[in-house]
């Protein structure tokens, strides 16, 4: 997240390229029990002051008792305290929704009924600290750290894990929004391997997380871990990250003192406690350290003697260092000269300031070799111009050598894609190729450059709809991967992508369907017609949260919520619209889809019934399950009591649930993940829909491929055989066997990163968009090969709004 910020400087000296604290650090207050009374104390006139209506010191903080709804909750020390530089340890127990760490001066109306120490904001989504309707004024001069169990990473995006993000005044926690003014919605950050919830928004684990915030003056680090699994950091059960360029004083007002405590929020009926059990803060920073030294040449494999020289940036520093791999200290040998390494060592290296500020330890591996290269690897046909699209394979001539290779003229490593099958270069590129072998160094890389003439370089493939804050930009998308965009993007609609058919393109907002018309060209043409959701049955639970279109292109379904039956219990409904030959919208019917936790449930391909996941009710260690339904011939959508079948689980161990939304193929077979009731590894399942609704699945705890949790979407291509699953570090394919168990395909593809948005066309064509940068990758995808085309990627725009569809000519 960028937050652009006048900086100031702090009464701190800049010497010898490092950072001298102006002071050392200051305990505010340390508290690992709260009272009524003493330093500790909670109440009218202690130290700590509440809003008077949800916090109990009990001798921990009862922050939202069980059975409170729509309320918020706060918790603030007193006096201001110094926020320039500060640590922050505090634990907690999350009941399954919005609680965050705050600083804050807010001073106005929109403060709620007090300011300062008695400020509170809203509830639900908005966390306590955040408000959109009771203003103008808002909120003003707050920052704040938000832990949510409650909203999806992403607008309009499934729940898949609990998150982290930062705001400040006038940027909203609330995703998706309440579609009411002044919300600026911002992409929350999974706070994986650290999990707050059982897998499904609005529960929790019930186990007590401990949370260090640490800020210099301009990074802010969170450390989190869950302290009743045994949890530690650093360590592999550590959540870890960085918001680099904060500027916390000139968010609260330009002020070096403010407010520092505690919001929290719950929207729909808590059904559990959040607590507060301990909080502690210190001013100050305990920054001191050196600039870590770097070594040249880099570490790696080399075929000869190499003299590696050691440097620091700090000026005047002294570099320590050993060979043998131990780490170094003043008493080690202090380095003059460049070191010549003839040997496969370990050298270490660390700087001190004449102000004796160390610097962390830097490593590097050097390993002198005599082994044998591998092979250049060869291109055939060989480089050159050629009339028509080529199928190129690589080859080796040393035995048992791996391939990589690039297609974009980058130099291949062994992070490229792995070489498992001849390649269609349908437009002028260069491929490049290295091999690797056990035993050998890698080869040189071998480069062939391709020039097709006669074919052209920008065959059209699909169009792209990608629907933004401003409006809906439109793209032709070549057999290249390339986008081009579409004149008069963006198209002015209104409201959030529902879907395209071909002839029409559907939004939902402001309680209404949008249909438009699709032009000749791809681009979006005038509005057809609008229906208002809430002249029909179903709009009792409230507006559409959420709206798709099915895989037929004549229904559209949406998902109403946000509203409570007279007995206060959470009440959702799906609607049914029909799009008709010239684009009218007509409703056919609603069903009650039960508790507020549904999603849009996905059509099985046979369009006879359809599938949501859904919390069990009450929690409990069972989780989550499956709501069914049967479809009309109507496309109207009818709850169903249908059994679910579930994967067998390793023997004397818990049974699987599911937890995330079934991927239909186009019979009567789906894919989801699922994980042991109580927590585990999540693994990929197929299920089955039989003759009457029943969903059963064959699969075992044996051979259900293992994914990580960060799993942020799946989609499969049109034929059912290819599934594509999102993660934070790229897309990894997988076969889909019908009811047959998931097997594996490839690893995590490319260099794609933090995905969150996947869609095929009807070509092979994966399109999978960079949900921080914005880039759109598309790859090229058979039963035996995954390759990214050669225009790809392409950067297209992005907001906290951002959703795409493909639709192939």
């Amino acid at each position: 997240m960028d937050i652009l910020m006048k900086r100031y400087l702090f009464p701190a000296l800049i010497a010898f390229g490092f950072l001298i604290p102006a002071s050392a650090q200051t305990t505010v207050f340390n508290c690992s029990t709260f009272a009524t009374t003493g330093t500790c104390g909670v109440g009218g006139g202690q130290n700590f002051r509440n809003n008077g209506s949800t916090i109990k010191p009990s001798p921990n903080i009862t922050f939202i008792p069980t059975g409170t709804i729509h309320a918020a909750g706060v918790l603030w020390w007193y006096t201001p305290v110094n926020i320039q530089q500060f640590t922050s340890t505090f634990t907690f127990v999350p009941n399954g929704q919005n609680f965050a760490f705050v600083v804050q001066n807010c001073n106005q109306r929109g403060c709620g009924s007090g300011q300062g120490n008695t400020f509170a904001s809203g509830a639900g989504c908005e966390a306590g600290f955040y408000q959109a309707f009771d203003g103008p004024p808002y909120p003003n001069n707050v920052f704040a750290l938000e832990l949510d169990s409650y909203s999806p990473l992403t607008l309009n995006a499934p729940f898949t894990y609990s998150s982290a993000q930062i705001y400040h005044a006038l940027q909203s926690p609330c995703l998706p929004n309440d579609n009411g003014p002044n919300y600026t919605p911002i992409a929350k950050l999974s706070t994986y391997p650290v999990n707050l919830t059982r897998g499904l928004r609005d529960t929790t684990t019930g186990h007590k997380y401990s949370v260090t915030v640490k800020y210099d003056g301009s990074n802010l680090t969170i450390d989190m871990y869950d302290v009743t699994a045994g949890g530690v950091c650093p360590g592999d059960a550590c959540y870890n990250y960085t918001w680099t360029n904060v500027d916390i004083p000139a968010l609260v007002g330009n002020s070096t003192t403010a407010y520092v405590g505690f919001t929290g929020a719950t929207g729909l009926i808590s059904l559990n406690p959040l607590y507060v059990d301990s909080f502690s803060y210190t001013e100050g920073s305990t920054t001191t350290q050196a600039a870590t030294p770097t070594f040249s040449p880099v570490a790696g494999t080399y075929s000869s003697a190499q003299s590696v020289r050691i440097s620091d940036v700090a000026s005047g520093a002294t570099i320590y260092y050993t060979t043998n791999g131990t780490t170094p200290t003043t008493s080690s040998t202090r380095y003059t000269d460049p070191i010549t390494v003839s040997s496969t060592e370990a050298l270490k290296a660390i700087a001190v300031t004449t102000a004796d500020a160390k610097s962390a330890v830097a490593s590097a591996g050097y390993t002198i070799s005599s082994l044998p290269s591998v092979a250049t690897p060869e291109f055939s046909p060989a480089a050159g111009t050629y009339s028509s699209a080529q199928s190129v394979t690589i080859s080796d001539g040393t035995s048992d050598a791996a391939i990589y290779y690039t297609t974009n003229g980058t130099a291949p490593t062994t992070s490229s894609t792995r070489y498992t099958g001849a390649l269609t270069v349908r437009s002028t590129e260069t491929l490049k190729a290295i091999g690797v072998a056990p035993g050998h160094t890698n080869s040189a890389v071998a480069s062939a450059a391709y020039t097709i003439t006669g074919v052209p370089s920008v065959a059209e493939e699909a169009y792209v709809y990608d629907t933004v804050a401003a409006g809906t930009y439109a793209y032709d998308a070549s057999s290249s991967g390339k986008l081009t965009m579409i004149e008069g993007s963006p198209f002015p609609t209104s409201g959030s992508l529902v879907g395209a058919n071909g002839k029409f393109f559907l939004t939902q907002g402001s309680g209404h369907v949008f249909a438009y018309k699709v032009e000749s060209n791809g681009g979006i043409g005038k509005l057809i017609s609008k229906i208002d959701t809430q002249l029909y049955s179903g709009s009792e639970c409230g507006s559409p949260q959420d709206a798709e279109l099915d895989r037929t292109g004549a229904y559209v379904y949406a998902l109403l919520g946000g509203k409570y039956s007279s007995d206060k219990s959470a009440c959702s409904a799906i609607q049914t619209f029909e799009i008709g030959s010239t684009g009218e919208l007509t409703f056919k019917g609603s069903t009650n889809a039960g508790d507020e936790n549904t999603v849009l449930p996905s059509v099985t391909g046979n369009n006879k019934f359809a599938y949501s996941l859904s919390s069990t009710e009450g929690g409990g260690a069972e989780c989550c399950h499956f709501t069914s339904f049967s479809r009309e011939s109507t496309g109207v959508l009818n709850v169903i009591n249908a059994h679910e079948t579930n994967p067998a689980p390793r023997p004397g161990k818990p049974d699987y649930s599911p937890v995330s939304n079934p991927i239909p193929d186009p019979t009567d077979h789906f894919a989801l993940t699922v994980e042991p009731q109580g927590g585990g590894l999540r693994q990929l399942a197929s299920y089955t829909a039989e003759s009457q609704g029943n969903t059963t699945s064959t699969n075992t705890w044996e051979n259900m491929p293992t994914v990580t949790d960060d799993v942020y979407g799946m989609v499969l291509d049109p034929t059912g055989k290819i599934l594509a699953v999102a993660t934070g570090d790229g897309v990894q394919f997988f076969h889909f066997n019908g009811a047959n168990p998931v097997t594996k395909f490839t690893g995590v593809i490319g260099a794609s990163g933090h995905i969150t948005k996947m869609a095929w066309d009807n070509h092979g064509h994966l399109y999978a968009q960079n949900g921080t940068s914005g880039a759109m990758y598309v790859y090229e995808v058979t039963t035996k090969s995954v390759e990214e085309l050669s225009a790809s990627p392409t950067l297209i725009p992005l907001s906290r709004y951002s959703s795409f569809v493909v639709r192939t000519k």
